[in-house]
């Protein structure tokens, strides 16, 4: 038994009065038990119990040293209680980091429901599309899109995502459509700064394989999508956006998806929830997860090229 074991035997015989009551409570022999208080009192270098053939009482130390032992014991298991309680009730601060434009229109929401639904949680939510360090900005959660480079971090899949070429059909109509990735060398490109290489976009063929890179002509470079979908929408040139972004555009015929036969995804692309490396996820973290999970399910931003 651990040290904290025969503590707890050594409480249960000073307030049950006997080895074979404590020895019953705690399911283990009453041999055992004596052994354990023994062991305890050698651990100690003093008598804790005086025995005799009809009762067993504690001495002055053995007396003071439960009273501390006692209520030791009982903050251990209201500690277990708490954290049994948190799996079922979450409490505390969740602290989570978002892409903007995502979070606002599809996380938001839910986190709003999220709360009311857990009154006891507070939530810290930083709203940015720049990919931040987590472990070093304390952050329990990170959502984000796209595909994942390699890292030590952990992270689920919780919906589909596909990156879509479009432009405005009256720039289309100006500048003529595009048969083939090499055919945007000549048009104007929406640049978004915050991707590895911004203005070198790939494309895959969906029944070839081919693969080619395009080095874009760079007419406008921001850090938002929301701007590069509005200078789309302008005619001002093409552009690579989410579908979750610019679904609605394209329903509504204001954006129109340039070479559906070509795939700018790179890897899995999707909606990940990724945690801290080496961490298990807090009850907090997977019931959150889990909820997002199901509101996003659907994926209802999905379209088709």
């Amino acid at each position: 038994m651990s040290r904290l074991s025969d503590i707890e035997v050594f409480v249960q015989v000073v307030e049950t009065g006997s080895y074979t009551s404590a020895a019953r409570a705690l399911g283990i022999s009453k041999s055992y038990a004596s052994k354990q208080v023994r062991a305890l009192e050698e651990r100690l270098g003093t008598q804790l119990l005086h025995r005799t053939t009809r009762n067993i009482t504690p001495t002055d130390a053995g007396r003071a040293f439960a009273a501390r032992c006692s209520s030791v014991l009982a903050e251990l298991d209201g500690a277990e209680q708490e954290v049994v309680a948190l799996q079922e009730r979450p409490a505390g601060t969740l602290r989570l980091t978002l892409p903007m434009s995502f979070g606002l229109t599809y996380v938001a929401p839910m986190l709003a429901q999220f709360m009311a639904d857990h009154p006891d949680l507070s939530v810290i939510a930083d709203f940015e599309d720049a990919r931040v360090d987590l472990v070093e900005g304390g952050y329990d959660l990170a959502i984000r899109l796209g595909s994942l480079p390699d890292s030590s971090l952990k992270a689920r899949r919780l919906a589909p995502m596909h990156i879509w070429l479009v432009a405005s059909p009256a720039y289309l109509a100006r500048h003529g459509v595009p048969g083939h990735p090499d055919d945007l060398r000549d048009l104007d490109g929406l640049i978004y700064s915050l991707v590895e290489t911004p203005s070198s976009w790939s494309f895959e063929h969906a029944d070839t394989g081919e693969v080619v890179r395009v080095r874009m002509r760079e007419r406008f470079t921001s850090n938002t999508g929301e701007s590069h979908m509005a200078a789309a929408e302008k005619g001002i040139g093409v552009a690579l956006l989410p579908d979750f972004m610019v679904s609605d555009s394209v329903r509504a015929g204001r954006l129109q998806v340039v070479l559906p036969d070509w795939s700018a995804n790179s890897g899995n692309v999707g909606v990940w929830a990724v945690y801290p490396p080496d961490r298990h996820p807090a009850p907090k973290v997977t019931l959150f997860v889990d909820a997002l999970a199901a509101t996003l399910a659907k994926a209802p931003w999905a379209i088709e090229g």
